[in-house]
């Protein structure tokens, strides 16, 4: 009887999930992170661009669901976030664009909540033994019923194998693709108190679409 349970216990072991492992990890992780803040480099292609369009700046978030993507190269610009608004603001245009946030299951919506990924997405990993470093999934979307995926776009997300800290995000549309790659991450940082928060200048051109 002793054998038999080593045995059994061995196989559970050998026979164990890896997608459910590394999640398993990630939900650790993550579960106690109230806010992040990274380097980005943000490139963009589609059958438009002659050639694909490189950004790049510095992220903060802050949960449930403020975002601050600060683009510094090559043109500066600003976007605020939360569960009702995005804000747009062009300082070298001195313009700022408000709309209703409408996307719940964008790249913001990861990024904010990235110790649900199991509840919210469709999962498989991706096995890429040229690279041992990172540990790599495709996401899509769930409907609000969590039964069938969206058609929104897919998402490619890859983690260090050893922190699990988030590395590279690639969403795939039906027209683009955009990668971004995250370095200098950094859990729970301390903000500046205005962080998340706008203030248009006097004199900026604004365009409210919400009204």
């Amino acid at each position: 009887m002793f054998g038999l349970w080593i045995v059994s216990s061995l196989t559970a072991i050998v026979f164990a999930n890896p997608l459910d492992e590394h999640l398993a990890k990630i939900e650790e992780t993550y579960k106690d992170v109230k806010g992040i803040e990274a380097k980005f480099v943000q490139e963009t292609s589609n059958p438009f661009l002659p050639k694909p369009m490189v950004q790049d700046g510095v992220l903060h978030i802050s949960k449930p669901s403020q975002l601050h993507w600060e683009f510094q190269t090559p043109v500066e610009q600003h976007f605020y976030a939360d569960t009702e608004k995005i804000t747009v603001w062009s300082p070298v245009q001195n313009t700022v664009l408000i709309s209703p946030n409408l996307q719940n299951d964008d790249v913001s919506a990861i990024l904010t909540d990235l110790s649900s990924l199991k509840d919210k997405y469709l999962i498989q990993l991706i096995e890429e033994a040229s690279n041992p470093q990172s540990v790599q999934f495709s996401l899509s979307p769930k409907d609000a019923k969590g039964d069938n995926p969206l058609t929104q776009g897919d998402f490619t997300l890859a983690f260090d194998s050893k922190t699990y800290l988030l590395s590279q995000v690639i969403v795939k549309t039906e027209n683009a693709t955009t990668t971004l790659k995250f370095a200098d991450m950094t859990l729970n940082p301390t903000f500046e108190p205005n962080e998340f928060v706008f203030i248009a200048p006097d004199d900026a051109d604004i365009t409210d679409s919400r009204q």
